[in-house]
């Protein structure tokens, strides 16, 4: 109840309170709950990244963020690491590897929002995977992160909103519950956290 949503990376923040907060997770925390009809304007600098730059992303990671992005349950199905290795097969990038593994969620899964629940006691995302086929957003997300976390690509599944509607009106976007949205993010060595949104491209 009291995130401040905003782009990467919020560079303004014109907000009603001031001792704005950033929580471990990068996000930006009001001191105070955001309460219905509240207005706040938050101005970013998108970052730029295009394939030829993800590709020749250098450097060294972070050994904590590996440790925590790349955390795997330790009865994660070994059927599900073998999918990401069949999904990479002679991929050579990290930009090369996550994009193999998006294109297989996207044409290996129908996008459905009246999905059963899984069976008690299986494991969500290999159920997802192998059994049911078919999601919504925070299913086909969650397998991706997965499938990249078990190649070792430091990998976090995120939620949010999409970006609206925009007001002709206004020139506003107007973001609504019904934009609420799951996606996942990729760590580059050098250039930071990468969005990836898998469900986009699911046949319905």
């Amino acid at each position: 109840p009291n995130i401040v949503f905003s782009a990467f990376a919020p560079e303004q923040v014109f907000f009603p309170t001031a001792n704005l907060s950033i929580d471990a997770y990068g996000s930006l925390r009001s001191p105070i709950y955001l309460e219905d009809g509240m207005v706040y304007s938050v101005v970013s600098q998108e970052p730029v990244t295009t394939p030829a730059i993800l590709r020749g992303a250098i450097g060294t990671y972070d050994a904590a963020a590996v440790r925590r992005y790349t955390q795997l349950p330790d009865d994660l199905p070994e059927r599900d690491v073998a999918l990401a290795d069949r999904s990479t097969g002679g991929a050579v990038t990290t930009y090369d590897k996550v994009m193999a593994v998006q294109r297989g969620r996207q044409s290996n899964t129908t996008y459905n929002l009246d999905v059963p629940r899984q069976p008690p006691g299986v494991d969500a995302v290999d159920w997802f995977l192998f059994d049911e086929r078919e999601g919504f957003c925070e299913h086909i997300a969650s397998a991706m992160a997965v499938l990249l976390r078990a190649e070792g690509i430091p990998t976090r599944l995120v939620t949010g909103f999409g970006p609206g509607e925009r007001n002709p009106f206004t020139g506003y976007y107007e973001v609504r519950e019904a934009d609420a949205h799951a996606w996942v993010e990729v760590l580059y060595p050098g250039i930071g956290w990468v969005p990836y949104d898998p469900t986009f491209g699911v046949p319905p």
